[in-house]
């Protein structure tokens, strides 16, 4: 058994879904760098697009930040830069981007961990966004996901009406002698 575990760190030094301490390193436009389970590592912002102003309060959280937790989301994989929730003193540095309209969600996924909070974020992102725009500027613009769907149905109505338009018409019934014998 003990074999076993051991074979199973060996091979899984980050489990996903739990919480590592970490301890800051650096930080630039270039990357995160961060200790964790005494190996440093190249970390990003899991599933966050980040402008210039973002990377920066995420650096200055980090700098300032007198404990560091980062988790691994179960959808993600175990690569460099490994993508992290990086919790600077108990606040998800995600959220904290997106509130200040300083990045984005790159993959609107329901299954990752902290989506609700990130969405959330997100949304307060749009309202204070509209709000700051004059209302001669916004337009409504359909969302893709009907253009697609739209677009599958009608092929599959003109591939139905191709392969089943023989049923629909009616052939004139062939008469047949019969034959008396």
């Amino acid at each position: 058994m003990k074999v076993l575990l051991t074979v199973v760190l060996a091979l899984f030094p980050l489990l996903h879904e739990t919480s590592y301490p970490a301890e800051f390193q650096s930080c630039s436009a270039e990357g995160i760098f961060l200790k964790i389970k005494d190996e440093i590592r190249e970390v990003q912002l899991f599933n966050i697009v980040m402008n210039e102003k973002g990377t920066g309060r995420v650096c200055k959280a980090l700098e300032e930040a007198k404990t560091i937790t980062v988790e691994i989301d179960s959808s993600s994989q175990v690569e460099d830069p490994l993508p992290v929730y990086i919790f600077a003193d108990g606040n998800l540095l995600q959220e904290e981007v997106l509130k200040n309209q300083e990045g984005y969600i790159a993959v609107k996924n329901p299954e990752y961990r902290y989506e609700k909070r990130m969405e959330a974020a997100a949304a307060a992102q749009k309202t204070s966004a509209k709000q700051k725009q004059p209302e001669t500027v916004k337009a409504h613009q359909p969302s893709r996901g009907y253009r697609y769907l739209l677009l599958f149905l009608a092929i599959w109505i003109v591939l139905g009406i191709l392969l089943f338009k023989d049923r629909f018409h009616k052939k004139p019934k062939k008469h047949v002698d019969k034959k008396v014998s």
